[in-house]
C-alpha cells in the first residue's frame, strides 16, 4: 500500500488470531509489532493521558488493526495530549496520535462542563447580552 502501511487479508478468523498471537511479524523492510494491543501496554500508554477506565472489547479481541479504543478519565481543565511517545524495550520510540470522542464542552469563563463561553449565563449577565 506504500508509506509504511500494509493490508492483510486472512482466509479465516482462526488465521487472523494466529498472526495476532505471534506478537511480531517480520516484514520487509521492517517489523510489524503487535505488543501495543496488550492490555498491560494499553494501561501504560493511557496513563500518559490520565487514568484508563476501560478497554473496548473490540480492541481486546484485536478486531481493529489500525487503532485501539480505550475509555480514560481525564481532567478537562487542560487540553489532553494529541500525541504520546511510547518507548520500546529496545530503545525505539514511537509517536502515537491520540483522538478523543465526545469530549464535553467546557466553559473557559466559569469552568463548568456542558457549555462554552459563548453560551455562559455568567458572561451574558455581566455584559447584558443574550447569545443565541
Amino acid at each position: 500500500m506504500g508509506k509504511g502501511y500494509y493490508s492483510f487479508n486472512f482466509a479465516s478468523e482462526a488465521a487472523r488470531s494466529m498472526v495476532w498471537e505471534m506478537g511480531s511479524v517480520v516484514l520487509r523492510p521492517g517489523v510489524l509489532r503487535l505488543e501495543l494491543w496488550e492490555p498491560r501496554t494499553l494501561f501504560e500508554i493511557a496513563h500518559g493521558i490520565e487514568v484508563l477506565v476501560n478497554i473496548d472489547q473490540n480492541t481486546l479481541d484485536r478486531k481493529f488493526g489500525l487503532f485501539v479504543r480505550v475509555l480514560v478519565d481525564i481532567d478537562l481543565s487542560y487540553d489532553p495530549p494529541r500525541e504520546l511517545a511510547v518507548c520500546h524495550k529496545n530503545g525505539e520510540t514511537v509517536i502515537i496520535e491520540a483522538e478523543y470522542e465526545r469530549l464535553p464542552d467546557l466553559c473557559s469563563h466559569c469552568g463548568n462542563i456542558g457549555h462554552r463561553v459563548t453560551a455562559c449565563k455568567l458572561v451574558q449577565k455581566k455584559v447584558g447580552l443574550k447569545f443565541s
